[in-house]
């Protein structure tokens, strides 16, 4: 299964009916002296070996890293500035795929209601309550994540990994396969499978493109940068204007690098 965006401002689903919900309305400051208040929210269950861990929120940012044992945990941290961060509601959504997190905001007037289903709406309307979600897996489990402003992570880990956020940065390591986009932020990703199966795409919009692969990586490559410089430690072949292809190994599926304004860059790993 993969997010979905129904447009670049259908602000993404997100649920969270959580297990556990430590909500301490504690009170700090930002880096300005802005008052913040913020609760916590956890989860921990287990999903079936191959089942799908997926988060869906609205401003925030979402890590995820291995985890000890065979639970997922999520840990959620609502901060507000001008609104109370109880407005935002989690859930988490146990199906049997695996399961959905999403932070839910109030409904908007004259749209069809928040929920946490597949595809369902999520918007928000001037509510500045960010959701950074942490979230530790064990391997073997496919990870997807969509935001709207928050920076996605996933270092360290043994899963297949697929991040769309808008207006953030994405940073990927995985022993497996991994796909990426971002409207406005860099990419880095490194993959560690030889032979990906399927098609993979790495795309921005306003950022660099960073791609490292083993050097026994079987392939097809296409990068390009609109408005900025290709690069690749692999021989490939200029074919246009910052475009270059080419055969890894013995080929296979295809690996795109697209920025439209930025650099496109394709490593050799080990």
């Amino acid at each position: 299964m993969r997010l979905l965006y129904n447009s670049l401002i259908a602000i993404i689903t997100v649920a969270f009916v959580t297990g556990c919900d430590d909500s301490d309305g504690s009170n700090h400051s930002n880096d300005r002296g802005e008052p913040v208040r913020s609760e916590t929210s956890e989860w921990s269950g287990q999903v079936a070996f191959g089942g799908e861990v997926e988060v869906k929120g609205i401003g925030g940012d979402v890590t995820f890293m291995l985890g000890v044992g065979d639970d997922v945990h999520v840990e959620a941290v609502k901060n507000g500035w001008r609104n109370d961060p109880s407005t935002v509601t989690m859930e988490v959504v146990e199906h049997a795929g695996g399961v959905r997190i999403c932070a839910i905001y109030p409904d908007v007037p004259g749209q069809a209601p928040n929920s946490c289903t597949e595809g369902g709406n999520n918007t928000s309307w001037n509510n500045d309550v960010e959701v950074d979600f942490t979230v530790r897996i064990p391997p073997g489990l496919t990870l997807e994540a969509g935001m709207v402003g928050g920076d996605l992570t996933a270092l360290g880990i043994e899963n297949e990994v697929i991040l769309r956020t808008i207006g953030g940065d994405i940073v990927i390591s995985t022993t497996e396969i991994a796909e990426a986009s971002t409207f406005g932020g860099n990419i880095t990703v490194t993959i560690g499978s030889t032979d990906p199966g399927r098609n993979l795409v790495f795309n921005t919009l306003s950022g660099n493109v960073t791609v490292t692969v083993p050097a026994a990586v079987n392939a097809i490559a296409d990068v390009t940068a609109f408005s900025g410089t290709v690069s690749s430690d692999f021989p490939l072949t200029l074919v246009g204007p910052n475009h270059l292809q080419g055969t890894l190994g013995a080929g296979g599926s295809t690996l795109t690098l697209s920025s439209s304004s930025g650099n496109a860059r394709l490593l050799r790993g080990p």
